[in-house]
């Protein structure tokens, strides 16, 4: 849509590796400008768990005088959180990782009084199948649910023009 709004927000407990390439790219790299490439955590020997929590209250986040000219936004309260599951279905031949988080965030633009609302919420699964030790079947999903506020409620309103009289001729 041009907006510039990404199609998924990655977060970290799911992937092993990313790369970043910008420049001169290796050969089955086809972008214009930036590559971001992930490599999703694989299932290992045994089962692993990571959780994780961030967050902050209103009165650990920002200050909240007034001050001028007024900062662009204000962050009020800030929340996250993150599970991660991996391990083997069936020794050398099945694993999986599952992994899911919820961010919620919430700020004031401006001098304005109205509290904006944001979260975010991801589930993602990767399946490793090993018939032989030569072959490997992997399937991965990924979901993903964001709300945020309408992104054009603080634009201004056109100007419409205000028609005016043409100036009076005078005459005898």
């Amino acid at each position: 849509d041009g907006s510039g709004t990404p199609l998924l927000l990655p977060g970290v407990l799911e992937w092993e590796r990313v790369d970043v390439s910008t420049g001169v790219m290796p050969a089955d790299i086809n972008a214009p400008g930036l590559a971001v490439s992930l490599t999703p955590r694989r299932p290992g020997k045994t089962w692993t768990r990571v959780g994780e929590l961030f967050g902050a209250r209103p009165g650990w986040v920002a200050d909240t005088t007034e001050r001028t000219p007024a900062a662009i936004a204000r962050l009020n309260s800030y929340g996250s959180g993150g599970l991660l599951l991996g391990g083997p279905l069936r020794p050398d031949r099945l694993g999986v990782v599952f992994a899911g988080t919820w961010t919620k965030a919430s700020r004031y633009e401006r001098t304005g009084p109205t509290l904006l609302d944001s979260d975010l919420g991801s589930l993602f699964g990767h399946l490793v199948y090993t018939p032989t030790p030569r072959d490997e079947v992997r399937l991965i999903g990924w979901v993903q649910r964001a709300s945020y506020p309408f992104t054009s409620r603080c634009r201004p309103s056109p100007v419409i023009p205000v028609p005016t009289s043409p100036p009076a001729v005078g005459g005898v």
